[in-house]
Order: C-alpha cells, then sequence, then structure tokens
C-alpha cells in the first residue's frame, strides 16, 4: 500500500468530490502550493499558475455543484505523469465507470495546439496507464477567458450534452456552460488507480541511457503485441546456440520504420555485456544515430555504468581493425552496408571474415529496413548479404528472407522477425504504411489508411514555417523534454541550389531564413548532431545559432536523421520530388538515384513521434504536392489557426 507520503508526490490535491465542494478557497489554495514544492521541485511557482488555479477552483465548484453521488467520484489536480518529465493534466476526475480529463486554458479562444495536447494526455492515459484501460476517457478543454461555448469551425453543438462544442472526439466549453454529473453509485479506489503501472514508449535516447544504467525498459502493451518480446528470445536463443555450439550464426531482423530494431539490438548488447558477460558491441554505418547516441550517454555519466558509450561504435571504427573480437555484433542499418560494382570494399564479407578470425563462435544481429538505403554505394540488399554469406556461417531469419540463402545455410526461420508494426508513433501504428502508398504514389490507398489513423497523432500540411512553428512551440510550451525541429531533403541540382535543390553529402545542418534554406559550413559530428537533437544547454552556456533543433534555425537531412526521431518534425519539401499530373516527379534521370529520393522521403516522413507537420512553400511548382496532401487527409494548418482563432464570446 502506497503511504500517505509517496501518494503526494502524484498530484497536488485528491480527494471527494464531496470533501472539494466543501474546501474554503484559501485552504485549497495552500495545499496546492505546499504540494506543487514537493511533486514538482524542478518547477518554479509563478504568480501565473496561481492565478489559474483560482480560476480552475472557481469553475469546478460551479461545475459540480448539483451532483447526486459526489462521494463516489474523486477529483485529482496536477496528477504527475510518471517518467514524463512532469507532464500533468490540469484535472482529472475519476468514477468506477469513466474519467473526465479536463484542461484548462486563461484565453478567450481556442487553438489547435490546446486541444491536440488534451488529447495526447487522453492517448498516454489510456494506452499506457493500466488502470485507465478499458475505461472511457472524456477529454474536455475549458477557456477561462470565455463567456459562452463557440460554434467553432461551424460545427454545431452537441443537442444531446447541449453544454459542449465537440471538435475531434473532444468537448470545448466555456465556464458556465461546463456541468458535470457524478451519478457512480460505486465507489472508486483512487489511490489505486494514482499508483498504477504507468508503461509509456521511451524515445530510442531515453531507452539508451535505460539500459546503460541497468534499469528494465517498461513493459509495454503495444511492442508486446508487435512481437517485441518474441523476437527478443529468438533472438537470444540463437546466441546460445551459437555460443553453445561454437557456430557462426547470422541473424536478421526487418522491420518497418519505427518498429523497434535499434531498440533490440541496443538492448541486446548491453545484456550481453551485462549479464553474460560476453564481449558485444553495437554498431552501425549511420554516423549521425551513433553520435548522437554516444551524446545522450557523455551527458549522463554520473548516472550510467563506466564505458557504457564505448559499446556503440560507427561502423568504420570497427571495419578497419584487423580483427573483430566481439562475440555478439550487432549491425543495425543493415540494407546501409557498402558493397561497390569494383568488390573494392565489401562490408558484410569482411565483418564476417574477421569475426571467424578473431573468435571461436560468433552471432552478428542485422537489423534491415527495407526501401531505407540512401547512398550510392549502399547496395547491401538480402540478396547481396545472401551473395557474400560464408560456409562456415548458418542463418536465422524472417520466412520472407529465406529464399534467398541456400537452404543448408539456414538454422532457422521465423515469421517474428519481421516486425511490421511501427511503434515510434504511440497509437499510429499505420503511419508506415500511409508514408509507403504515398511514396508508391498510391493516392486512394493513402486515404484509406490516413482514416485509421487517430486524431492524438495528428498529420498536418502549411504554406507558412512560421505557423508550424508558433504550433510547436505552442503546444510544448514548457516541455522541456520534447523535441521538434526542421528535416529536409539534401539533394543538389545546379549550382544555385536553393531554386533546384540541396548539397547531398557530410552538410547535415542550414541555416533557414526567409522561407529559404541556406547552406551553412559543416558541423562537427559528435558536439553538434548530439546538441542538435537532445537540445542540451547547460545554464548559462551560450550556443551558436542553430546548435538546438529547437532553435529553428537550422535543419537536418535524411543523413542525419535516419534511425532518429522528434516529437514533431517539420519537413520541408522541395522541388526534388514534386506530385505532377498523378504521379511523382523527380529533378534527376537516373532511377537508381530516384529511388534514393523517394527513400529519403520516406525516412523524412516517419520521424514523428507526437505528430507531423508538412511545410510545402507556396509555389506554383509545388502546389500539386500540397493538394495531394490535402486530399489524402492532412489538415490544413495555415486554415486551422485562421478558423480557431476567433473570440469565444
Amino acid at each position: 500500500m502506497m503511504d500517505k507520503n509517496e501518494e503526494m508526490k502524484q498530484f497536488c490535491y485528491a480527494d471527494s468530490v464531496l470533501a472539494f465542494k466543501q474546501i474554503s478557497e484559501k485552504k485549497w489554495l495552500n495545499l496546492m502550493t505546499k504540494n506543487f514544492k514537493v511533486v514538482y521541485p524542478k518547477f518554479k511557482l509563478t504568480k501565473d499558475q496561481c492565478t489559474a488555479w483560482r480560476d480552475c477552483f472557481r469553475v469546478m465548484q460551479m461545475a459540480l455543484a448539483n451532483t447526486s453521488h459526489p462521494e463516489n467520484t474523486t477529483i485529482i489536480f496536477e496528477y504527475k505523469l510518471p517518467y514524463e518529465g512532469g507532464r500533468r493534466p490540469d484535472v482529472i476526475l475519476l468514477s468506477s465507470s469513466k474519467i473526465y480529463l479536463l484542461e484548462f486554458k486563461m484565453s478567450d479562444h481556442f487553438v489547435k495546439p490546446d486541444l491536440d495536447q488534451l488529447l495526447a494526455y487522453q492517448r498516454d492515459l489510456s494506452e499506457y496507464h493500466l488502470e485507465s484501460r478499458g475505461k472511457n476517457i472524456y477529454p474536455i478543454l475549458v477557456y477561462t477567458g470565455a463567456n459562452c461555448a463557440k460554434d467553432i469551425n461551424n460545427k454545431k453543438v452537441n443537442d444531446k450534452l447541449n453544454i459542449y462544442q465537440i471538435y475531434n472526439k473532444a468537448c470545448i466549453c466555456s465556464p458556465k456552460n461546463l456541468k458535470i454529473e457524478c451519478s457512480d453509485t460505486k465507489p472508486i479506489d483512487w489511490k489505486r488507480w494514482v499508483k498504477s503501472k504507468y508503461e509509456p514508449l521511451p524515445s530510442i535516447l531515453e531507452a539508451v541511457c535505460q539500459y546503460a544504467k541497468n534499469e528494465p525498459l517498461p513493459e509495454i502493451r503495444t511492442a508486446n503485441s508487435a512481437g517485441i518480446g518474441k523476437a527478443f528470445k529468438i533472438i537470444k536463443d540463437n546466441v546460445k546456440y551459437a555460443k553453445d555450439n561454437h557456430k557462426f550464426v547470422v541473424c536478421f531482423v526487418s522491420g518497418v520504420p519505427g518498429s523497434g530494431k535499434t531498440r533490440l539490438g541496443l538492448r541486446l548488447v548491453y545484456e550481453e555485456a551485462e549479464k553474460t558477460k560476453d564481449r558485444a558491441m553495437y554498431m552501425s554505418g549511420n554516423a549521425a544515430l551513433v553520435e548522437v547516441l554516444q551524446y545522450t550517454l557523455t551527458q549522463h555519466k554520473k548516472d550510467i555504468k563506466k564505458d557504457s558509450e564505448a559499446l556503440i561504435k560507427e561502423l568504420f571504427n570497427v571495419i578497419n581493425q584487423d580483427s573483430i573480437d566481439m562475440n555478439v555484433l550487432v549491425f543495425d542499418e543493415g540494407q546501409r552496408a557498402w558493397i561497390t560494382d569494383d568488390g573494392k570494399i565489401n562490408q558484410p564479407l569482411t565483418i564476417m571474415n574477421k569475426m571467424e578470425k578473431g573468435l571461436d563462435w560468433g552471432f552478428l544481429l542485422v537489423l534491415y529496413g527495407d526501401k531505407q538505403n540512401i547512398r550510392d554505394k549502399e547496395k547491401a540488399s538480402i540478396d547481396n548479404w545472401a551473395k557474400n554469406l560464408q560456409p562456415s556461417w548458418e542463418v536465422a531469419c524472417p520466412d520472407n528472407f529465406a529464399k534467398y540463402f541456400p537452404r543448408n545455410a539456414i538454422h532457422h526461420t521465423y515469421e517474428q522477425l519481421n516486425l511490421t508494426v511501427c511503434l515510434r508513433s504511440h497509437t499510429a501504428k499505420d503511419i508506415s504504411e500511409l508514408v509507403n502508398l504515398i511514396i508508391a504514389g498510391d493516392k486512394e490507398g493513402a486515404k484509406k489508411v490516413r482514416k485509421n489513423i487517430d486524431d492524438s497523432f495528428p498529420l498536418y500540411i502549411t504554406h507558412n514555417r512560421n505557423i508550424a512553428i508558433r504550433y510547436c512551440r505552442g503546444r510544448y510550451k514548457n516541455d522541456r523534454r520534447k523535441y521538434y525541429g526542421f528535416l529536409t531533403s539534401s539533394l543538389q541540382m545546379g549550382k544555385n541550389w536553393n531554386e533546384e535543390g540541396y548539397c547531398e553529402g557530410e552538410v547535415k545542418y542550414r541555416q533557414i531564413a526567409n522561407n529559404r534554406l541556406n547552406a551553412r559550413k559543416t558541423v562537427n559530428r559528435q558536439d553538434e548532431c548530439g546538441k542538435w537533437y537532445t537540445n542540451n544547454n547547460t545554464a548559462g552556456q551560450s550556443h551558436s545559432i542553430g546548435d538546438f533543433s529547437r532553435d529553428f534555425r537550422s535543419v537536418a537531412n535524411e543523413f542525419a536523421c535516419q534511425g532518429l526521431e522528434l516529437d514533431m518534425p517539420v519537413v520541408c519539401w522541395r522541388h526534388d520530388m514534386v506530385w505532377k499530373e498523378g504521379k511523382w516527379n523527380f529533378l534527376l534521370k537516373n532511377p537508381f538515384r530516384n529511388s534514393l529520393r523517394s527513400n529519403a522521403y520516406r525516412i523524412l516522413l516517419t520521424r514523428g513521434r507526437d505528430g507531423l507537420i508538412i511545410y510545402i512553400p507556396d509555389t506554383d511548382r509545388l502546389q500539386e504536392t500540397y493538394n495531394l496532401f490535402k486530399d489524402i487527409g492532412f489538415e490544413e494548418l495555415d486554415l486551422l489557426e485562421q478558423e480557431t482563432t476567433t473570440k469565444c464570446s
């Protein structure tokens, strides 16, 4: 049973509605102030916050004035979502049959970021909060500066409720129209609800820190249903087989973007190093991914095991050694291995030969993302991996890979090693399928899949990058754990690349000004890339313009974002791939390079955890591209901002 002190670490106030109706505003505010300092010690309590609390108290007192069973409903203020860095809904009304989730805004008009923030709270409670699963959760957005409900976007007020404006499965209302009936006759064990398991999906950077601290990741329902646990057990069984029988085994795991491949690899390396003491290493040819992972670990040196960052290496630093002395080696993004036409570079063959040279057994885990190769030399198809398989190596792979390998080389095939569900985007599991259909030019198929993506994962288009910036900063105000920024394609055609495209190569960030991208110098990969993604800035430390993604002064291209993620990416669409006359048109005439361009946009469009914004400049050349996304079902952020800033008077 949770003791009183432990309970108070989760909220600022919790009691029955009956008790809340009887408490004075002064006493309640004193409790809120006192407990806020305990629950949120890293946050400053401002005068504006106290004013907001007073508004909230008065509104809730009126809204709950005529309730039939106030003793059976619990009201909770400022409930702290575990592992979420201080994210907290304003008010939760908890009963045995349902949950009301309320957000209060000191404003007289509705803006879309407010609603998306509320829907994200609803998503997180229903998906990750064990005691909330199966309950009806009703999100309500209250504007304390409004006098009455407003008919927003010409949507009719719900006749049955009579008090709410319905918008995207949420209710929007003014204080005087908020009335909530507490009619449940059964009591609720609110203390059990408060101490419920909460199992959010960690970002890739959060995951690597938890592995390095030797902390178990939460058992995530969506990850388990997607087969991550089964896939990991298969991998561990094959490691044991290789070790016990002194064999060399290469194991392939395939998957859509964001399906958890990198997490599988990192988990394997850290568990092998910690529990079995076998020599293990994670490596990738994706320099940006390695740099960001290592940078993240160096920022948490006080908390993690010594030399944790040494378990993560860039591919070239491993492959250039005379031999490889790691029994367990993870090769992330195996599709990006280099194989040149002249045979002078053959990374799969080199890795397997060097492992055999120095070891009596070895296990090579290849994490393979189909249609995610983005460089000319990245030609390591499964067919090419099979051609370079050495006779002494056995293969474990997904069922659909078996046809590429000799029968006598197959140790075992598994359906579970093909990960088909995108976990990165929370409940929007169909986002990868949607993007694949868009890239394939299947407009009608994309429209059908778009309907399956929940409102808690918003998809927007805009002609105005400043509107995109305002949205991100408004939605994630004061939330320093959320990352957002510009992403774009890297292609260059001609000298005037501002008109034609972008520069391909090592330049990963470019300043943005006046709706144009202007090339910037090559960045220091370790420092700049790590800072850009983690937005890490020691208090009082100056930084250069564009150091951090949240500055919106710089942009990362596909080379710098593959394998990584942002909570809300703003993808800047350019002229290198445009929709015209019902199909995609490219600047280049080379089919192979055009396939790389398609893959680049596939990567850019699948980086989001909370949603996606596509910025498409308002030019004649890009108008059909804009209309394509509009027809598929992306909401126009420009119109939403214009239509929803009308005062609720």
